[in-house]
């Protein structure tokens, strides 16, 4: 009976045991399981939130790309006028040293400023007046050329008049040429937003410190400050490679006498700015006039070819980064996908202002702690 008794005793334990063990298990999954159970809208509330900021994000860029599409006739004059005040800034500075009053100093260079910018608007629609007098002639040629090639490659005429676009530029030749009265009122609207800038000049950083706590307001400072240097350095450098690059072709071109010179110099001078694409572009007109005009005499071609591209190749590859130096350290990826935004967005005036504006984003997010990924990113692999 005493070894039944202790079997059933032991038997009985077994089964507490288990028992106790069963509770605490099914404790703890029960736990675990109402953790999941809270923790799960915690993480769909997040995600949820994070695909609103998205979308939220997304909605917002395009509807900042309409507005500056729309506002494209005021926002394009005054970021002119804002980058022409870096090169007019140093200007009043020293207007100011000679105790020349601020107001009498910012007249002065908007006076000077509106003097150069009529004589250089009535020598350069000048010019493009006279091509596009001459171009019908270049047009009448060129198809005389087209039909020739066509009648002995055998190839059918009809399937050329779709990519015909010469008539197209002879009209917008001709649309140009007699804009001067519309280029003077931009020239005007320019004017007028940057004598605000150059009067402001002065009294920005004391506003900015009374604004604000005088740490925070010194890094905005330091950021302005290091957009200011390095966009002044690359408008500097920029006009006085294009500069030089221009009387080189103009140089060369009258040496071989081609027709329209200067025209082409002019054109090389103001193209030298949109980056990447911007110098081949100024040296497909001057290829095309001297083709038209000396076919079928290959020899002229070669010559204003090669002419052309060494010039290109030796100012933009040698002696722009020398001048330059370490530059605006700006990824050659970030320069392309600028350069095909402000271009789609605002055409050739995006395209002149795609590396200033690409330059002030980089420096901003520079200074700002949370962006500074985003600055990394945007550039040079040389940084």
């Amino acid at each position: 009976m005493r070894n039944v008794t202790r079997t059933n005793r032991h038997k009985l334990n077994l089964v507490a045991v288990k028992s106790y063990f069963r509770l605490q298990t099914a404790g703890l999954f029960g736990v675990i399981l109402n953790m999941k159970v809270y923790d799960e809208p915690e993480k769909t509330g997040a995600s949820k939130l994070k695909t609103q900021t998205a979308l939220l994000s997304v909605i917002v860029l395009i509807l900042v790309c309409a507005v500056l599409s729309v506002s494209q006739s005021v926002v394009i004059p005054l970021l002119f006028a804002y980058l022409i005040s870096y090169l007019a800034s140093p200007v009043l500075t020293f207007l100011k040293k000679l105790k020349v009053p601020g107001a009498l100093g910012v007249f002065i260079i908007v006076l000077l400023l509106l003097g150069a910018a009529y004589l250089f608007g009535t020598f350069l629609f000048e010019r493009v007046g006279a091509f596009a007098k001459e171009y019908p002639k270049y047009h009448a040629k060129f198809m005389e050329i087209l039909e020739s090639v066509t009648s002995r490659w055998k190839i059918d005429p009809s399937r050329l008049h779709d990519i015909d676009w010469t008539k197209e530029i002879g009209s917008r030749l001709m649309a140009f040429s007699g804009s001067f009265v519309g280029f003077m009122s931009k020239v005007g609207l320019v004017m007028f937003f940057l004598v605000f800038m150059l009067l402001e000049q002065g009294s920005f950083k004391t506003r900015l410190f009374k604004a604000m706590s005088a740490e925070r307001a010194a890094i905005i400072a330091e950021a302005v400050t290091s957009i200011t240097g390095q966009i002044r350095r690359y408008l500097q450098i920029k006009m006085t490679v294009s500069l030089m690059t221009a009387v080189l072709v103009w140089m060369v071109l009258a040496l071989l006498k081609v027709d329209f010179a200067i025209t082409w110099g002019m054109l090389t001078f103001f193209l030298n700015f949109v980056p990447s694409i911007g110098s081949i572009m100024a040296t497909i007109p001057p290829i095309f006039v001297t083709f038209v005009a000396n076919y079928p005499r290959p020899l002229p071609v070669i010559l204003v070819s090669v002419a052309l591209l060494l010039i290109q190749m030796v100012m933009g590859n040698i002696v722009e980064p020398k001048i330059q130096g370490k530059g605006l350290n700006l990824s050659p990826v970030v320069i392309l996908f600028s350069l095909v935004f402000w271009g789609w967005l605002w055409g050739i005036p995006g395209m002149l202002l795609s590396v200033p504006i690409a330059s002030s984003i980089k420096i901003a997010c520079e200074n700002i702690e949370a962006l500074h990924p985003v600055a990394v990113f945007m550039g040079s692999a040389e940084e």
